[in-house]
């Protein structure tokens, strides 16, 4: 079995179409959303999911739970034999996320750019990598029409996010494990 080294990330700005793969459409996953502090708003991800979100970004969510929600999306997958997980956090005062678009009406200005943590799972006492500017939409309660997808392929992840049912090309990216 080949050893993963989640240290030796490399992200690649591209376009799913440039990476010269046909791709279907089943083969993309929905991130998880998992919410915290809100009654009103809906997480998909499961109590599992909750409690890795819970372990991987405990200093965020101590310092930023101040009764306002926080939003997390977790992705995973089984890479060389091992569990990679994939997460993103955004919340009121995180220095994690910067706003993607001046105009709120354009395509990624419902974006913010984010932090993500790449990690395997159960950890091994390894600190996360962290990726930043990773697109990331915080909230949606219409998944068909807003959601973030990936997509693994031997020893890479594809990125993408849909927003009004549109694919936003500028947020694609290609993460290469190694």
């Amino acid at each position: 079995m080949k050893k993963l080294t989640i240290s030796k990330l490399i992200l690649a700005a591209a376009t799913v179409s440039s990476c010269g793969l046909a791709v279907a459409q089943s083969d993309w996953r929905p991130m998880r959303q998992i919410i915290f502090d809100s009654e009103r708003l809906h997480s998909t991800g499961s109590d599992a999911d909750r409690a890795i979100m819970e372990a991987l970004w405990a200093k965020d969510l101590k310092e930023h739970r101040v009764g306002l929600p926080v939003f997390t999306l977790i992705g995973d997958a089984d890479i060389a034999g091992q569990r990679v997980v994939f997460s993103l956090l955004d919340t009121a005062g995180s220095e994690r996320c910067d706003l993607a678009g001046e105009d709120p009406k354009s395509a990624s200005g419902y974006n913010t750019l984010c932090t993500m943590l790449v990690t395997r799972w159960p950890s091994t006492g390894q600190a996360p990598s962290e990726i930043q500017g990773q697109c990331m939409l915080s909230y949606s309660d219409n998944q068909a029409r807003n959601r973030m997808e990936y997509r693994v392929d031997k020893m890479q992840v594809h990125f993408r996010t849909i927003e009004n049912g549109k694919v936003v090309p500028e947020c694609n990216r290609l993460l290469k494990l190694q």
